[in-house]
C-alpha cells in the first residue's frame, strides 16, 4: 500500500490542459490524452509534488465528489499517473484511492 506520506506528482511528461472544445480538463501525454471528470480533474490539480497523500486527502474532503464518474475511468487515469510517476506499481495507488474514496462516501 502507498505511504500516506509520498509526495505525489504527475510526470514530467504530463501536463493538465482545457479541452476548448468540451471545456473538460485533459490529462495529455505525448501522443495521447485522457478527458477527467471533474474529480478526477480536482485530485490532479493537487498533484504538484507539494502535496502528500494524506495533504490531498484532507483537501479532497471539502470538495463535492462526480458521482456520475465511474471507477474504470479513475483507474485508467491511476494506473498511468502511477507508472510514469512512480515507475511502480499502480495497483498500490489505485487500491488506497478507493479504500478513500469509500471512507469520503461514508461521511
Amino acid at each position: 500500500m502507498i505511504s500516506m506520506d509520498v509526495r505525489l506528482r504527475l510526470a514530467d511528461k504530463a501536463r493538465l490542459k482545457k479541452d476548448p472544445r468540451t471545456g473538460r480538463m485533459m490529462l495529455l501525454y505525448p501522443e495521447r490524452g485522457l478527458e477527467l471528470s471533474q474529480t478526477a480533474a480536482a485530485i490532479a490539480e493537487l498533484c504538484t509534488g507539494a502535496r502528500t497523500v494524506r495533504e490531498i486527502v484532507d483537501a479532497m474532503r471539502g470538495v463535492p465528489l462526480d458521482l456520475s464518474d465511474r471507477l474504470e475511468r479513475y483507474r485508467s487515469a491511476l494506473v498511468q499517473i502511477a507508472n510514469d510517476t512512480r515507475g511502480g506499481s499502480a495497483e498500490d495507488v489505485i487500491d488506497e484511492i478507493q479504500t478513500l474514496a469509500r471512507e469520503t462516501l461514508e461521511k
